[in-house]
């Protein structure tokens, strides 16, 4: 199964997804990562934390969703705090009405058990 996490800046939350699921599902699972609009590089807490805990972190990368199109995923996951300004590329991103915004506890806890402040912001 191919699985392809989105965040808004594809620089922690997705990240976190895409290297935990990619390592633990090996020969079951495909992951990828992706941002509606992302930044320059991964934060550098996210690999801290990936490599305090066992994680390879090289060829961890903040990219566009639209750099994925070839991935084909099976299943997408979102964690956006708002809908994007631009339609989800080639139509694999269904964007429901009742959706909303989710918040982006997942990178505050990882961030608090590191440096006591938030991670992704």
């Amino acid at each position: 199964m191919r699985l392809l996490f989105i965040c808004t800046h594809n620089r922690c939350r997705s990240i976190l997804c895409e290297a935990i699921a990619q390592q633990r599902g090996a020969g079951v699972l495909q992951a990828a990562s992706a941002g509606t609009a992302p930044v320059a590089a991964v934060h550098p807490l996210t690999l801290r934390f990936l490599k305090a805990r066992g994680y390879e972190t090289q060829g961890l990368v903040s990219q566009s969703w639209e750099d994925l199109q070839s991935f084909a995923p099976d299943k997408v996951v979102t964690y956006v705090t708002a809908r994007p300004a631009k339609p989800a590329p080639f139509g694999w991103v269904k964007w429901k009405k009742s959706t909303g915004v989710c918040p982006t506890p997942l990178g505050w806890r990882v961030a608090m058990l590191i440096s006591k402040q938030p991670l992704c912001r």
